[in-house]
C-alpha cells in the first residue's frame, strides 16, 4: 500500500529558503556590499577568482574614495 492509501502524504521536497536584504543606508554593512555578496557567490561556484578581485577592488575604492556617480 502507498502513502495515499494510508491517508498520509508522501514527503515532498522542500523549497530552499530565500531572503533578500537591502542595506540602502549602511546600517548592516558599511560601504558597498557587492564584495560580500560576490564572495559568497564565489564560495557557491557562481563567480571565479577574477570576479572576486574585481569586486574587492571596487569595494576598496568605495571605502577610500567614497561615492561617485561615475563609478
Amino acid at each position: 500500500m502507498g502513502p495515499a492509501e494510508h491517508g498520509t502524504r508522501a514527503a515532498e521536497p522542500r523549497a530552499p529558503r530565500v531572503a533578500a536584504f537591502f542595506d540602502v543606508d549602511n546600517t548592516i554593512i558599511r560601504g558597498a556590499s557587492a564584495y560580500h555578496l560576490a564572495r559568497e557567490l564565489h564560495r557557491r561556484g557562481f563567480f571565479g577568482l577574477r570576479d572576486i578581485l574585481f569586486f574587492a577592488r571596487h569595494s576598496t575604492m568605495y571605502l577610500v574614495l567614497g561615492e561617485d556617480p561615475a563609478r
